[in-house]
């Protein structure tokens, strides 16, 4: 079931009728009356400014599912391992002859992130608001490469860095820590003697960059990387079991919290909860303490500005958008507003100045990661201001940026140039992203699976179907639906027997 009026979208219920049927006809017509009854309010208008722009994309279904790196199978897996080896070592136009347009090679990725790292303008994918729509659409894009490798792979897979065990640092995944013996290249797992870009030339990439006047970013000796290391393949001086040990710290409940609780009611808070007052261990983290330093050497999961040539580097950000998705869906009542998204202050300060508006929480984050064995570093003297960029209707890193086309959008953003923040927040919501999530599924589908801190927006739900998914907002301008709808929704699909 979907209702659409011009900018209305009460909600979309999707569902696959082969093989259903409706056991109570009566039932049925009950809780579709509750709901107009109940809240009247739940097909409201967005008013469409020139801050907030109409959105016109619709949902998907059905979506694609990202699973848990554990979770999948072991042909799941060897699957998604081959496909981005290919990645790795095939050539663009090899690569574009056999699989198509979609295909993009490893590098392709990492010298894109360099590009957006080291903007003359300031960092246009970190450090702000734009942190997490800007890495959204990387990983999408990402995964679109991957599946046109190999398009039996259900999407790309993410890391939970909560679940300890089995560890990822492993032969079967992402391999040992290594040590002095290597010079801490990672010989085992998967991704053993992963090749780093030794023959790097920015040049080579003047094609897809649309304004070289503010690129800075020019390799180091030749080697894809942002620091002094000549190491021919991926490097960990830092080390994934002291990351495990240190996460323990940190419990699913906090992982949730980012997405559920009442304080973090705008995009800023939430970004801040990403990456800042639990960073230390969520995001920033994990690329510190894993990927680590020698001297004037990051390893490749630290290095700001090529940390993509770490393989787990996709898992990892895969999973930051999941937590991206379940907030959105936690606060559809400021949809209509963007999820105020920063119309013109969506720079560094929203994150270098903490959710108090002073610097303690900033501190607190160096403090963290350096305890946990990450690697210390220095308040910046002075605080840059909000820059080009960073804000809801620039284009998301404009040198180089992401295209309908980049993203597998269809119809009706299609040939429109370089898209905005605001495009990507309505294309890449929980209804109108291609794609979902197992751990959002499973909880949308039985609450007695999800964390209790995920649930808390569904309260009163009850239903044992692992397979439906009830979806509380809309194709177009996505707007703030009541959570009692999608209770009542739930109840719905409790009385459709699958």
């Amino acid at each position: 079931f979907a209702a659409t009026e011009n900018n209305k979208y009460p909600f979309v219920l999707t569902m696959n009728t082969t093989n259903h049927h409706i056991e109570t006809m009566n039932q049925f017509v009950f809780l579709i009356v509750s709901a107009f009854l109940l809240c009247p309010s739940f097909a409201q208008d967005c008013v469409v400014t020139a801050d907030y722009p109409a959105c016109t994309a619709p949902a998907v279904t059905p979506q694609r599912l990202r699973k848990e790196v554990r979770s999948l199978s072991s042909d799941e897996w060897s699957k998604v391992v081959d496909a981005m080896w290919m990645m790795k070592t095939e050539t663009m136009i090899s690569g574009q002859d056999k699989y198509g347009s979609a295909f993009k090679t490893w590098d392709y990725f990492v010298v894109k992130h360099a590009v957006a790292f080291s903007d003359s303008r300031g960092d246009q994918a970190h450090l702000g608001a734009h942190f997490i729509t800007w890495h959204g659409a990387f990983v999408l894009e990402f995964e679109n490469a991957l599946l046109s490798v190999d398009p039996t792979l259900s999407g790309m897979p993410y890391w939970d860095q909560t679940i300890s065990n089995p560890s990822i640092f492993t032969d079967e995944y992402f391999g040992q820590d290594p040590g002095p013996e290597t010079d801490y290249q990672v010989t085992t797992g998967k991704f053993a003697n992963w090749p780093i870009m030794s023959s790097f030339d920015i040049s080579d990439w003047s094609d897809y960059i649309v304004d070289d006047s503010t690129v800075t970013f020019k390799g180091t000796g030749g080697f894809l990387r942002g620091t002094n290391n000549t190491n021919a393949f991926s490097t960990r001086y830092g080390s994934g079991e002291a990351y495990m040990a240190a996460a323990k710290e940190v419990t699913p409940d906090d992982w949730w919290s980012c997405t559920t609780e009442e304080a973090r009611d705008d995009w800023n808070k939430f970004n801040w909860c990403i990456e800042g007052s639990y960073a230390s261990l969520l995001h920033m983290g994990p690329h510190q303490i894993i990927g680590g330093k020698m001297g004037d050497k990051s390893g490749d999961f630290e290095d700001p500005s090529t940390s993509p040539n770490a393989p787990l580097f996709m898992f990892h950000h895969s999973n930051i958008e999941r937590s991206k998705m379940w907030w959105m869906r936690a606060h559809s009542e400021i949809q209509c507003t963007y999820y105020n998204f920063p119309i013109a202050s969506g720079g560094i300060p929203s994150l270098m100045l903490g959710s108090n508006g002073n610097t303690d929480e900033l501190m607190a984050l160096w403090s963290l990661g350096a305890a946990a064995g990450g690697v210390a570093e220095e308040m910046p003297a002075t605080l840059p201001g909000p820059y080009v960029g960073s804000n809801l209707n620039d284009v998301t890193s404009s040198s180089w940026g992401f295209t309908a086309e980049d993203l597998g959008f269809d119809a009706g953003l299609a040939g429109t140039g370089q898209l905005t923040h605001a495009d990507l927040l309505c294309w890449l919501g929980p209804e109108t992203a291609p794609y979902t999530f197992d751990s959002h599924a499973k909880c949308l589908a039985d609450t007695n699976k999800c964390n209790p801190l995920q649930a808390a927006i569904f309260d009163g739900r009850d239903s044992d179907d692992e397979d439906a998914l009830v979806q509380t907002s809309s194709s177009s301008r996505l707007t703030g639906v009541s959570r009692q709808v999608a209770v009542l929704l739930s109840l719905i699909v409790a009385n459709l027997r699958l």
